[in-house]
């Protein structure tokens, strides 16, 4: 993971205009000239791995960061809403499927550099075994899916550390295994 510094939301002020924000602690933006603050603090996303056997399911992004790059169905947590909630809806929405169920496996640290703006996010990851699923992917979201055999993922071709670590955990902790 990179130690890229934060670049400030802001340019001035929003609330007296003026172009006095200082950051602190690559987190905290303060205004000299009235006080204002504001915390950039961590986001919370949530992901979902689905798996038969020895098998992962993949999905190919189809959008910046890490466009091409493979990861599993997830996102953002929205408002009023729970990472378990987050996790099923993303993956709904991403490749029209949602499992019955999910079991909560692990959570990383993740930086998701979108728009000249680092979020700093901690991504929540949820496990689910599947058979035999149909998948209706988005294709704004999502570009291919499709299960790879453990020994055939190349760690190089997942979108990020987050990702990595959660596939090398999952493959190490022998879980989807007879």
């Amino acid at each position: 993971m990179s130690n890229q510094k934060n670049q400030s939301p802001f340019k001035i002020c929003p609330q007296c205009g003026f172009e006095t924000l200082q950051l602190q602690h690559n987190i905290h933006y303060s205004c000299s000239q009235c006080g204002w603050d504001y915390f950039h603090n961590t986001a919370a996303a949530a992901g979902i791995l689905l798996y038969r056997t020895d098998e992962i399911l993949l999905v190919q992004r189809n959008h910046e960061p890490e466009k091409g790059k493979y990861d599993v169905p997830g996102g953002f947590v929205n408002i009023n809403e729970s990472a378990e909630e987050a996790a099923l809806r993303e993956c709904f929405e991403e490749i029209g499927f949602r499992p019955e169920s999910c079991a909560f496996f692990t959570s990383f640290p993740n930086q998701y550099l979108y728009k000249s703006i680092l979020y700093y996010t901690c991504d929540l990851y949820f496990i689910a075994r599947v058979d035999n699923p149909s998948f209706q992917i988005d294709p704004v979201e999502i570009g291919d899916v499709a299960f790879f055999k453990n020994s055939d993922i190349d760690f190089n071709t997942l979108a990020f550390p987050s990702t990595q670590n959660l596939v090398r955990l999952f493959i190490d902790a022998g879980i989807n295994i007879h």
